[in-house]
């Protein structure tokens, strides 16, 4: 249950039409009504058959969100993420110039409209750089390290149990040349979750930026035992046991 979102949501005076992950909106309802609203809970039995197809096609994202949210008014996202959310769902929010993410914990998010009436909440709490719910893509700059770790260590903070975050710290850190610190952080996202390549892949160039060629190979290998397909680590281990 989203027991956090939920004091978040009350605590700043969210109020309106909320967009809830199916298994979200019980705790929002006995905590918020009538101030919110819900588009969905589990007694779908309620709200029929039409309302809620169209329901679980937005949670696709794409397309799909964006016919949904046309059609009926939003306000504002409590999402639960993870393996039980399509990644496509929250690229669509980050991408849209009309929401923001302003919560962030081990298991929910919360996405408001921009509207006046939310701009002091969104400028507070708002995440500028980061999307703590999805694993980070983006090369961070130097000039832009400072800003990214800032939202970082709040993301950790908030989740210190989740992986992503510490992700973002990483490459944050990796920016600032301070590579003790984003090796130390990589290590902590593996070990949180073993089975991320991308980790391994990016645990490998470290070692090689501090001139550990082995230690290097051996996490480009791991990398590859996870994702045989990752053309970076492959590349990068051929070039590492061609120089023996």
């Amino acid at each position: 249950m989203p027991i956090g979102a939920v004091d978040y949501i009350e605590r700043s005076g969210i109020a309106g039409n909320c967009f809830p992950s199916y298994n979200a909106a019980a705790p929002l309802i006995h905590r918020m009504w009538p101030k919110v609203k819900v588009a969905m809970d589990s007694r779908n039995d309620v709200y029929g058959e039409t309302l809620y197809r169209e329901y679980v096609a937005a949670l696709n994202g794409g397309s799909s969100l964006e016919a949904y949210l046309a059609k009926w008014p939003v306000d504002f996202f409590l999402i639960t993420y993870g393996g039980d959310r399509n990644p496509e769902f929250f690229r669509s929010l980050e991408k849209s110039p009309d929401w923001k993410l302003v919560y962030f914990d081990d298991r929910s998010v919360v996405y408001l409209k921009r509207t006046e009436r939310f701009r002091a909440i969104i400028e507070r709490d708002g995440y500028a750089l980061i999307s703590p719910a999805i694993p980070g893509t983006l090369q961070v700059t130097p000039e832009d390290a400072p800003l990214w770790l800032a939202e970082a260590e709040r993301a950790v903070a908030a989740a210190p149990n989740d992986w992503s975050p510490h992700q973002y710290k990483a490459k944050a850190l990796l920016a600032l040349d301070r590579l003790d610190e984003s090796e130390a952080a990589t290590r902590r996202l593996l070990s949180i979750n073993p089975k991320a390549y991308f980790g391994w892949a990016d645990l490998g160039y470290l070692h090689l930026l501090k001139d550990e060629s082995r230690a290097a190979e051996e996490d480009f290998a791991r990398c590859l035992t996870l994702r045989p397909d990752f053309a970076p680590c492959r590349q990068a281990l051929d070039r590492l046991r061609s120089a023996r």
